[in-house]
């Protein structure tokens, strides 16, 4: 990923180790608005990260909770279309 190192020294497969509990304690409130932009976030994340490339964010959004995949992937899209605030 073209900035990860430059921001996150993780590599990619410690990346995707965490993906699954990054929200953990936004989930923990049960406030599924509150998680969903968490999630919403991290997609947005996954974009800045991998230098805008959608397909690898879709990728990694994979990673993230089950009901929380399509909030994470809608993120990355919004931010491929140009929009970076709502």
């Amino acid at each position: 990923m073209e900035y990860m190192d430059v921001f996150l020294p993780l590599s990619e497969a410690e990346l995707v180790e965490l993906v699954p509990v990054v929200c953990d304690e936004t989930d923990s409130l049960n406030d599924i608005e509150l998680s969903s932009k968490c999630y919403h976030a991290v997609g947005q994340g996954f974009m800045f990260y991998s230098g805008n490339n959608l397909e690898k964010s879709k990728e990694l959004c994979k990673y993230v909770k089950k009901e929380f995949i399509e909030e994470c992937t809608n993120a990355a899209e919004f931010m491929a279309s140009g929009h970076h605030s709502h």
